[in-house]
């Protein structure tokens, strides 16, 4: 989605889940929806082939003489099918800082991915991952107390205090491409209070030099808060919640040229998850970009993308049948991303930014969305003491304006083989503000 982005930086293996994950494909997993703006890849819009600047050769050893230009391509040509081929091994630190209500809606993630790709029998890429997470919300205050798990029935009494939300754990993954199929199979990660499965397939033709079809099936976790990514407990009935997932399925074309390109996407998924109330949305993105200027290392892109997203239902309250997702009923966006990257000797980097307009509404929603006997309850205990103004249903809301968005990220060659980087992004859009960062360090095995 558009979303103003903060975008995360390229498509290395095992980016920080807390930017919108880069999942196996290389590309970000169907956005996480949060109030307000939600960083996603547009500077690069989605659905649209980046076209990256010329990367610095270094060079390999034997390399014949540069003064020869036929050996010089065939040995330019024999480096990049080595480096095709070669092993990488990829190492990341990454934190996510999602401003909110503190024990609900806040979330401050920290991860580290840990990959090896490599190509079997030099046919495709097969990549295996280890992605350790630490999710933390904090401990709801007495005001959020009231609004969690099944804690509504006790008013006009005093609310059970929930414990402090954090989770901890392990996330696995294997994924394989070639030619233009990319499989992935994984996990949420286990430990968490829910676990599931995770997974997807993409297949990506090239219909014409220019112009690409993107097919997607896949099933996500939804990472907007503790409640959705890791679940948790009721502290009054005990039972589990959460854990919610995102299925279904996209269909995308996008035309990239040197000067620029277009793209327009649509999907439609399904969310699930452990005593959560099932809902729906379907999604569409269409943008469009040009690159006034460019040389061989360096290069301005300036778009515009549009977006549009509608759920069934609104279920991003934290009371038992809730999901602590983003979930309007109508959802827009227009934003207009800028973004420059560059390759100086040794360094590539990017910085870029975006402004746009959002508008969203939500309709009203039931306290336990999923349980009628729960809500019926409710409302019989409100009757019963209509002098303690006992609320049964969060009231529809809805909020426009303007967002901006920043970020930026770096990579220098330590040697032919070995690279570092960073990145850093913040997005905000009214009470809204979302910050994140990782850094990384990536080994190519080449002679």
């Amino acid at each position: 989605m558009v979303y103003l982005p903060a975008a995360n930086t390229g498509a290395t293996p095992g980016a920080s889940s807390g930017q919108t994950t880069v999942n196996q494909f290389g590309t970000a997993p169907a956005p996480v929806y949060s109030p307000g703006i939600t960083p996603v890849q547009a500077l690069t819009p989605a659905g649209a082939p980046a076209r990256p600047t010329r990367q610095v050769a270094f060079g390999a050893p034997g390399a014949p003489p540069v003064s020869d230009p036929l050996a010089r391509d065939i040995g330019t040509a024999l480096g990049e099918l080595q480096r095709e081929v070669a092993p990488v091994a990829y190492a990341d630190l990454g934190f996510r800082y999602r401003d909110g209500e503190v024990g609900l809606g806040r979330l401050f993630e920290l991860d580290n991915t840990t990959s090896f790709t490599f190509s079997p029998a030099n046919t495709g890429r097969l990549t295996v991952q280890a992605n350790p997470v630490h999710v933390a919300a904090g401990k709801p205050d007495l005001g959020g107390a009231k609004r969690f798990g099944t804690n509504p029935l006790l008013a006009p009494a005093r609310p059970l205090r929930p414990a402090d939300q954090t989770d901890t754990g392990l996330g696995l993954s294997a994924s394989y491409a070639i030619a233009d199929v990319k499989v992935d199979v994984g996990t949420t990660p286990l430990g968490f209070q829910l676990e599931s499965l995770q997974g997807g397939i993409q297949w990506q033709p090239a219909l014409t030099d220019a112009l690409r079809l993107r097919l997607t099936a896949d099933r996500r976790a939804v990472t907007d808060s503790v409640l959705s990514y890791a679940g948790t407990r009721d502290p009054l009935s005990g039972k589990e919640w959460g854990g919610v997932m995102r299925t279904g399925g996209e269909i995308g074309l996008s035309y990239d040229v040197a000067e620029g390109g277009a793209y327009g996407s649509v999907g439609y998924h399904v969310y699930d998850g452990t005593n959560v109330a099932d809902n729906a949305a379907w999604s569409a993105d269409f943008g469009a970009y040009l690159r006034p200027y460019r040389t061989e290392t360096s290069r301005l892109q300036v778009g515009v993308a549009l977006s549009y997203l509608n759920f069934d239902k609104n279920l991003s309250q934290f009371t038992l049948g809730h999901g602590g997702y983003f979930s309007p009923q109508n959802y827009f966006a227009i934003a207009i991303p800028v973004d420059y990257r560059a390759t100086v000797k040794k360094w590539t980097y990017n910085i870029g930014g975006a402004v746009g307009y959002q508008n969203f509404r939500q309709e009203a929603a039931p306290y336990f969305p999923n349980d009628p006997d729960l809500q019926a309850s409710l409302q019989a205990n409100a009757a019963a003491n209509p002098g303690n103004d006992i609320p049964t249903a969060y009231a529809e809301s809805s909020e426009s304006g303007f967002g901006v968005s920043a970020q930026g990220g770096f990579e220098y060659a330590l040697t032919p083989a070995t690279t570092v980087g960073g990145s850093l992004s913040f997005s905000n859009f009214g009470d809204y503000s979302e910050s994140s960062g990782k850094v990384f360090l990536r080994y190519q095995f080449v002679d």
